[in-house]
């Protein structure tokens, strides 16, 4: 070094700072430990949270299916059912999730049995999941879109009731081409897609249309597609509500106090304690 320069010679046999005693001391160190690793933890948490977020209510109902038990509906959506009751004329119950997205329905026969079919209903504008086995966005897509346009549809429909509840429905029965599953689609005053307006128009419209035959199919009776207010109500509706029924629901013995979807009295009923 030269006459007159102030750095430290690292010769000269002292620590640099972050080497002495003082501040490697035991003490010191768990002092550090416990004030860090609280920052840590929280960065961590955050981090994981980016990388991995808790499951949205599109996923959580795209993870539902028939033939799991109600114990795995409640841990896929988080919470038990707002609504539990018997359904009449059966031995089956009826279970309902409810929030301001989405309605959930599912039929079982005792509280831990598996799940023998349910149902989706969207609530809101901005929950919009896809309906299994053919991958249309609820509340977006039309009958029209969905089932395939043959002599007939199997439809139950109920006008405009002076309340304001209405709905039209169609029911695919089960055959080799859908696995002998049951589906039904639905578009309804409960659900957020259709415009009830519009609605209160076609479905007035098709009080005039009978059904074409009347082997109907337990609440469904075949419809003429060709026919024009059957055709206008087919592409006009939005689907709200999609049901999956496995084979141990018999289609042509649903009795008729079976509504697949929830009803205007379920809306006040929600914040209701169970039983």
């Amino acid at each position: 070094m030269t006459p007159g320069d102030n750095r430290r010679d690292p010769s000269d046999g002292r620590k640099p700072w972050y080497l002495k005693t003082w501040f490697t001391h035991p003490l010191l160190l768990l002092l550090y430990t416990i004030i860090l690793t609280p920052v840590f933890v929280a960065v961590g948490s955050w981090m994981w949270g980016q990388l991995h977020p808790p499951p949205g209510p599109e996923e959580k109902v795209s993870r539902l299916s028939y033939g799991i038990t109600v114990a795995e509906f409640k841990e896929i959506l988080g919470a038990a059912p707002k609504i539990e009751r018997p359904v009449e004329k059966s031995g089956w119950r009826e279970l309902l999730w409810l929030n301001d997205d989405y309605a959930v329905q599912a039929i079982t026969l005792t509280e831990g049995h598996e799940v023998l079919g349910y149902s989706v209903t969207t609530r809101s504008k901005e929950f919009r999941p896809l309906i299994p086995v053919f991958e249309k966005k609820l509340g977006r897509v039309h009958f029209s879109e969905i089932f395939p346009d043959s002599d007939d549809v199997y439809v139950n429909l109920l006008p405009p009731t002076p309340n304001g509840t209405w709905w039209y429905s169609e029911i695919m029965p089960p055959s080799g081409a859908t696995q002998e599953i049951t589906f039904m689609i639905s578009a309804s005053s409960e659900g957020r897609g259709s415009d009830n307006t519009k609605a209160h128009y076609l479905l007035d419209a098709m009080i005039s249309v009978d059904p074409i035959r009347r082997d109907c199919v337990s609440q469904y009776c075949p419809y003429n597609v060709k026919d024009q207010k059957v055709v206008k109500a087919r592409k006009e509706l939005a689907v709200t509500t999609y049901a999956v029924l496995g084979p141990k629901m018999d289609v042509q013995t649903l009795p008729d106090t079976l509504h697949l979807g929830p009803t205007a009295e379920d809306e006040l009923n929600r914040f209701l304690r169970r039983d």
